[in-house]
């Protein structure tokens, strides 16, 4: 009788710490909704990533930093995406060099959605995309999509930014 207690005992407790570690993990790697990138990144742990062994062309970190129009940047990514996980980091290394006022993060669920459905309005169909628009405006200036050419995110990005009109000064 003692024996089917204690493994009856032993079975629930297992049970309950699996399901509290799977809930703290959900919570931490499954997150939806609006972000600013410092709240998003101490909720996610996702600043540790930055630091990570990327060597960005500095010919491209030149030219994103001599851009001459100030943007706001919309930032749709999921962070169950691995295309998220491993690009976001590294564009978040890159970001000094770029005139971004602002850099407001969509984190949406695995269908690519969100509640206010941005997705809809600014027609995302794939993630993640970095959306920028002209500082306090709603006007596009052009859009990145999930993989750079080439694996080089600076040079990818400074090439569409200059196939829209956004010129170096």
């Amino acid at each position: 009788m003692k024996i089917a207690f204690l493994y009856k005992f032993i079975l629930f407790s297992s049970v309950c710490i699996i399901l509290l570690f799977t809930e703290s993990c959900k919570k931490n790697q499954y997150l939806r909704g609006y972000y600013k990138w410092e709240e998003f990144a101490d909720s996610c742990k996702w600043k540790v990533k930055i630091n990570e062994k990327y060597k960005p062309d500095s010919t491209y970190l030149d030219s994103l930093k001599r851009l001459n129009v100030p943007m706001d940047l919309k930032l749709f990514l999921g962070t169950w995406c691995s295309d998220s996980r491993k690009w976001v980091p590294k564009f978040m290394a890159i970001r000094s060099y770029l005139p971004l006022q602002s850099i407001q993060i969509i984190s949406v669920d695995t269908t690519k959605k969100d509640s206010l459905k941005w997705y809809q309005t600014y027609k995302v169909d794939s993630i993640p995309m970095f959306i920028f628009l002209e500082a306090g405006t709603n006007n596009e200036i052009g859009r990145l999509k999930v993989k750079p050419y080439k694996r080089k995110l600076e040079k990818t990005l400074y090439l569409n930014l200059k196939e829209k009109g956004i010129r170096a000064i």
